[in-house]
């Protein structure tokens, strides 16, 4: 199986869209150029960040960044006593489980991005289930790998449903790569 790289999935994405807004200037001359289609572009990203903003569960911390990276765990322990809501516009998210303090129960884990990449790194002894999902891109899920397009998958540890401390992933984004992997 060939692997590609974010590098090359950024550079495809980018020549596509920028075709796409060739091939729409073509159709409805001045949508790109004129006024419109900016502003359009802006009031949707801003709907999405305010929608974003709206859904937050009641008991979730939410991190995110507009550019940059978001890590939680590589520099020692951190609480996760409550569900997390992790949002990254351009960037990686980085999360190391190994290094959470998680008390009995079942805790949510999602991390979004539209591109960069997704990793979570999860203690072999903790229960979980992960689901990931790429538009395009890659999808490793412990020892599976798959590439390409609008890919979705679920992996559940063996005793999820019995044990008393369980975390729920779930790591979606639309161009790079989602990693789950054992610590």
């Amino acid at each position: 199986m060939r692997r590609f790289s974010s590098g090359q999935i950024f550079l495809g994405a980018f020549i596509t869209l920028l075709g796409l807004f060739l091939l729409l200037d073509t159709l409805f001359p001045g949508l790109i150029r004129g006024s419109v289609f900016w502003p359009l572009v802006i009031i949707f990203l801003g709907l999405w960040f305010l929608w974003r903003a709206l859904v937050v569960q009641p008991g979730e911390e939410r991190r995110g960044r507009l550019f940059g990276d978001v890590r939680l765990g590589r520099k020692g322990p951190w609480d996760l006593t409550k569900g997390l809501d992790i949002q990254s516009g351009i960037g990686s998210v980085k999360i190391d489980l190994s290094q959470a303090q998680i008390p009995e129960g079942e805790h949510h884990v999602r991390a979004e991005s539209w591109i960069g990449d997704v990793d979570v790194w999860v203690p072999q002894d903790l229960a979980f289930s992960a689901t990931g999902r790429v538009v395009v891109g890659s999808l490793r899920m412990l020892d599976r790998r798959d590439d390409g397009v609008m890919l979705e998958r679920t992996v559940t540890s063996a005793n999820y449903d019995v044990a008393a401390r369980r975390v729920r992933i779930e790591a979606s984004l639309i161009i790079g790569d989602v990693r789950i992997r054992l610590a």
